[in-house]
């Protein structure tokens, strides 16, 4: 994100042909102009499409796709997909035939993947019936020749998909982790913290005062600075401990197993007790996402394959995240917030980053201590 100039053409240089982390019209115009296929994003946490949708025309849109980069099940379900997309850049005054293309042939062809993205003569019949091209409401889904949707209603049978799904997959291995160990002493009198930005997987570094207490530095709700620690929870070797300002929540703590790409295991919270109840908790179900306050489980959400995915389907999974959601707004965050801390690991989006090795400057690749 936020390459520029020669910088921009030796990354380009490196055959890197497609971009989905342009955050302005600008960047976006430069990736373009240098004929790379920029990917208009808009999921749950990330948000880009208000900011890129100007720069596309008539003349240059087949530079342009959409995509989610993530979008949970339940915006999915409520808002929609790619569909979400179409809809809300028409109302931002794309040409629908635009829009549509954007969706489906400019992609295909960026992905070389020839029998799809038009109704065509030696095309796969992948395609969708719609009311009209403002409100695009689906009215008939046909896949593979098939009709599998008609009149809003799913007619194909889905027994046993969810029969074959596993139990389990794979074992959350943590380290030992106790009050002491996850305490932090200070070492000088300013330190780094991670700001997250809401609508954004950017983040920035601040350098703030740390709150002191019986000698420990602790989580300061005044001011939205809380405690956060990545456990390593492939070998269970390594953890370290940060502090990130903007997840909002104002008591207990919330642990997860994801965490864009090595998906350790996270745990943010206002008190180092229900931290370490909630990473039991996250071990205890072989991953999930986990909010606690008091000693008690406000919310759970297993994820018992790899951590990462549910068994259930999606209208069980998508009742779990408004339960979840419901419960992070009563302790002053939400479900998008939680996104966005699920990218707190990511190493390679600026600005400031926190793995289970440490801290880590992203634009510089370099570890850095949390004290100054």
């Amino acid at each position: 994100p936020g390459l520029t100039g020669k910088e921009l053409n030796a990354y380009i240089d490196a055959f890197i042909r497609s971009d989905h982390e342009c955050t302005t019209k600008e960047e976006a115009f430069e990736k373009m102009s240098r004929g790379m296929q920029v990917f208009i994003r808009e999921g749950t946490s990330a948000k880009d499409l208000d900011s890129l949708i100007g720069a596309v025309d008539i003349m240059n849109h087949h530079f342009f796709s959409f995509c989610t980069d993530d979008r949970d099940s339940l915006d999915i379900l409520e808002e929609g997909h790619i569909d979400y997309l179409i809809r809300k850049s028409i109302s931002k005054g794309i040409d629908p035939i635009i829009a549509i293309r954007m969706a489906t042939i400019n992609t295909a062809r960026y992905f070389n993947l020839r029998s799809m993205g038009a109704i065509s003569p030696g095309y796969k019949a992948d395609m969708v019936f719609v009311d009209d091209l403002k409100n695009f409401n689906i009215k008939m889904v046909v896949k593979d020749s098939k009709v599998v949707v008609q009149d809003g209603e799913l007619i194909v049978d889905l027994k046993g998909v969810y029969n074959d799904l596993p139990e389990k997959v794979g074992k959350i291995n943590l380290p030992k982790i106790d009050i002491e160990s996850i305490g932090i002493k200070p070492e000088g009198s300013k330190m780094r913290v991670i700001k997250l930005i809401k609508k954004s997987l950017i983040t920035e570094e601040l350098i703030v005062e740390p709150k002191i207490v019986d000698g420990k530095v602790v989580s300061d709700t005044q001011n939205d600075v809380l405690k956060v620690v990545v456990l390593d929870r492939h070998t269970g070797k390594n953890f370290s401990v940060g502090f990130v300002k903007g997840f909002g929540i104002k008591d207990g703590a919330v642990a997860t197993s994801i965490g864009h790409d090595s998906h350790n295991v996270s745990v943010v919270g206002v008190n180092d007790k229900d931290m370490l109840f909630a990473v039991k908790e996250i071990e205890r179900m072989n991953g999930g996402i986990v909010v606690v306050r008091n000693g008690n489980v406000l919310a759970r959400f297993p994820l018992p394959v790899a951590g990462l995915m549910s068994n259930e389907d999606l209208y069980t999974v998508s009742y779990q995240l408004k339960k979840l959601d419901s419960v992070l707004r009563k302790l002053g965050s939400d479900k998008e917030m939680l996104m966005t801390f699920f990218f707190i690991q990511l190493a390679v989006i600026p600005k400031l980053k926190l793995t289970d090795r440490g801290l880590v400057d992203v634009n510089e690749q370099k570890f850095v201590n949390l004290f100054l």
